[in-house]
């Protein structure tokens, strides 16, 4: 796991975990 440029995998990885919280309480 190479931490070079990879910025977007934070935000990414937030916006899913953000996402699927927000899926999983409406259910």
């Amino acid at each position: 796991m190479a931490r070079r440029d990879t910025p977007e995998i934070n935000a990414g990885s937030m916006a899913d975990i953000a996402f699927l919280l927000l899926i999983f309480f409406l259910v």
